[in-house]
């Protein structure tokens, strides 16, 4: 394929991981990448979502980190040890006028073992986020599909202005918390933009 190569980050930085890039078309032309960063052997590791902003509006673009991170790891629930900040997916809001990102959060907690949340942030310039719900996660692992994990978010616009998650889903039903895995969905019951 013509064109193939690295387009970010540093091959031979070994212990530093990036994936589950998402793309956002920006009104310039430009792209920018949402991605997860993980730096392997870090005390704790870094887990955390960076983005980084092609240097063109070529089909091909070479893509620049952007300073700082956009979300980073924090201990959830509360006493857990430090959760994961993963797989973001973002989408303009038109008739709000910001960008939302849901994300996936996950946590080894003590009592329960490791569990994928959902979370969700706003921002007005997709640079500087804000967690939605309180920094709670807007879905928690427990139904019969997803009752261990919920996580790798991906939403999609509906024709009448509504929003459709889907996610990855774990039942449990496994030794160890693992089991059968699923794409799951919710629809929201309003459409963004509504007044509630």
């Amino acid at each position: 394929m013509r064109g193939q190569g690295v387009r970010f980050g540093q091959p031979e930085q070994s212990i530093v991981n990036y994936g589950s890039e998402r793309c956002v078309y920006l009104p310039d032309g430009r792209c920018r990448l949402y991605l997860y960063r993980r730096t392997e052997g870090s005390d704790p590791e870094d887990y955390c979502i960076i983005s980084a902003t092609s240097t063109d509006s070529s089909p091909l673009p070479t893509f620049v980190q952007d300073p700082g991170v956009r979300i980073a790891q924090r201990p959830f629930p509360v006493g857990a040890p430090l959760g994961t900040a993963y797989t973001p997916d973002v989408m303009w809001c038109e008739a709000e006028g910001y960008y939302r990102m849901y994300y996936s959060a996950w946590t080894d907690e003590e009592l329960l073992g490791p569990r994928g949340y959902i979370m969700a942030a706003t921002s007005q310039d997709g640079l500087e986020w804000r967690l939605s719900n309180g920094g709670q996660p807007i879905m928690y692992p427990g139904g019969p599909w997803d009752r261990v994990k919920c996580s790798n978010p991906s939403v999609i616009e509906l024709p009448d202005g509504r929003a459709r998650l889907f996610i990855e889903a774990c039942d449990g039903s496994a030794e160890g918390l693992f089991g059968v895995w699923r794409i799951s969905s919710q629809t929201s019951v309003v459409p963004r933009g509504a007044a509630l």
